[in-house]
């Protein structure tokens, strides 16, 4: 583990788990009360700004999400939400975290992961000292649809100044329905020409469309 990876999550955990701290040979956060819970900082990212850092990074729990998910695979409704949130800090040079925003990865769905980060755009001019940047997001998200449960990958772009979704879209989905039949389907993304500039297509609307079409326009997942 490099020694920025673990300045960043310290910096990380002191402003999002106040009063807790990493095992760091196991991945655990250990809360005050003594109790332990797998933690994830997935995707963690920095990048150089004057007098520091940016620093994002998904914020999720794995042994909670894996439970939820068993659940959905046998078309069970999830016992609890387990949807990544996914925070932006503005560091110091120690990456000490000086100012942060938190945003929902996917307020809709009950289960949501991040697959990757990246840095889009950085503030710049005027607004370099008080700005935010925007986000390359990919991610996945499932829910119990119509027939039956649904995955379904998407990508999007976050503007954190704005605290909104840019753009957005599904890249493939897949279903397994009641009967046991299991479907996968690519989605052609959505391109700068037949996209506006804001082209928000939030996952669970995907997921429900998805679930629509008939099964005739998707292919069965290899067995």
């Amino acid at each position: 583990m490099s020694e920025p990876y673990r300045k960043a999550s310290e910096g990380l955990l002191a402003v999002l788990f106040p009063g807790a701290r990493r095992d760091w040979t196991n991945g655990d956060l250990i809360w005050p009360d003594g109790r332990q819970q797998k933690l994830s900082f997935t995707g963690l990212t920095w990048a150089p700004r004057d007098g520091g850092w940016w620093v994002a990074s998904a914020v999720e729990f794995p042994d909670a999400f894996d439970e939820q998910v068993q659940r959905l695979l046998r078309l069970e409704r999830p016992t609890e939400r387990q949807a990544a949130r996914v925070v932006v800090a503005r560091a110091d040079a120690g990456f000490h975290v000086l100012e942060q925003r938190t945003f929902d990865l996917d307020s809709e769905s009950p289960l949501a992961r991040l697959v990757s980060l990246d840095w889009l755009h950085f503030p710049a001019g005027p607004a370099a000292a008080t700005g935010w940047p925007t986000l390359g997001v990919r991610a996945s998200s499932g829910a119990l649809v119509a027939r039956g449960a649904g995955l379904i990958w998407w990508g999007g772009e976050f503007d954190v100044g704005a605290m909104s979704w840019s753009r957005r879209g599904p890249s493939e989905s897949w279903r397994k329905e009641a009967n046991g039949t299991e479907t996968r389907e690519q989605v052609e993304p959505a391109s700068a020409a037949t996209c506006p500039p804001s082209c928000d297509a939030p996952p669970f609307a995907a997921l429900e469309a998805a679930a629509r079409r008939s099964p005739a326009r998707a292919q069965p997942s290899p067995r």
